[in-house]
């Protein structure tokens, strides 16, 4: 999954409770990258193997995004 540009974080699929460990660990991280905090009112271990999969895509999106219009804003300014 990717956290920023040229950083990409694996998720280990093999076994269920690495994966959680993996997708807890990547949540965190990336929601602290987007948000400058991280989510602590969240009780990650609760939440079911679905929704920390949905979660852990929503916000590779947001970063992939983010990306994207970095890239834009920076080719504008270099046609400036």
């Amino acid at each position: 999954m990717t956290f920023a540009p040229g950083w990409v974080q694996t998720i280990d699929t093999s076994d269920e409770g690495l994966e959680r460990q993996d997708l807890a660990s990547y949540i965190s991280d990336t929601f602290k990258a987007i948000n400058g905090i991280r989510p602590r009112w969240w009780d990650l271990r609760e939440w079911s193997l679905d929704d920390l999969r949905a979660e852990a895509k929503s916000l590779e999106d947001e970063v992939v995004e983010s990306i994207k219009q970095e890239r834009a804003e920076e080719a504008r300014r270099q046609m400036e």
